[in-house]
């Protein structure tokens, strides 16, 4: 994409909204659209108004603690670690980001994240940074039947081939309280396997939670 190409695409967007806004400000807005705006601004208010899968995404507004496990290939011990994650929803509940401080091979690590909802598409979509890499990692999720457990497809960086690879995860959500959240590489056989397991426990929740944190963290 071009510079010029990207610029006018802005242009584009910013004028519709300045046109969507412009109408709706007028006395009476609809009387003076013509049918093809007026369908223009019933898909628009479709697409910008938060729905349920937000308001499900904006209940994780909080701080977590995260009791985590990676496993470096196929058969691999597991190797626990510890997290702390700051969830903020933004713009109005379209969106939430999340701010992760946890320790790596002896270093501090800081991750950021933003998920959302799409109405365009029907799907969940994050982005991720953080400071083990140079990359923005991109995912899209399908949420189950009755949207507890959200099936996400992304990439991950490989870093001795030079490209980014695919990867699947699962997040299942248990309460408002808990949610998991399980990644799964491919092997060299090309088979999947679990590569790491976070599990997110809300700093105020019960104490029953923390007890079944420390048991999945012996296992």
């Amino acid at each position: 994409m071009t510079r010029r190409t990207y610029v006018g695409g802005v242009a584009a967007i910013c004028g519709t909204i300045l046109v969507s806004a412009g109408l709706l400000a007028q006395e009476k807005p609809y009387e003076a659209m013509t049918p093809e705006q007026q369908a223009m601004m019933q898909a628009f208010e479709e697409y910008r108004t938060p729905g349920a899968q937000h308001e499900m995404l904006a209940k994780r507004a909080g701080k977590w603690n995260v009791q985590g496990k990676m496993w470096q290939g196929p058969g691999a011990p597991a190797e626990p670690f510890e997290a702390t994650s700051t969830v903020k929803s933004v713009m109005g509940g379209r969106y939430i980001i999340e701010h992760v401080d946890s320790e790596f091979m002896g270093e501090p690590f800081k991750g950021f994240g933003i998920s959302g909802y799409d109405n365009l598409t029907d799907t969940y979509v994050a982005a991720w940074i953080d400071s083990f890499s140079t990359g923005i990692l991109r995912y899209e999720g399908t949420p189950s039947g009755d949207g507890k457990t959200i099936h996400y497809t992304g990439e991950h960086p490989d870093v001795l081939g030079g490209r980014y690879a695919k990867v699947t995860s699962v997040e299942q959500l248990i309460d408002d309280d808990k949610h998991v959240h399980t990644t799964y590489f491919t092997g060299p056989d090309g088979q999947e396997y679990k590569h790491m397991e976070l599990i997110y426990i809300r700093d105020a929740a019960p104490g029953a939670y923390g007890e079944k944190m420390k048991k999945n963290t012996s296992d």
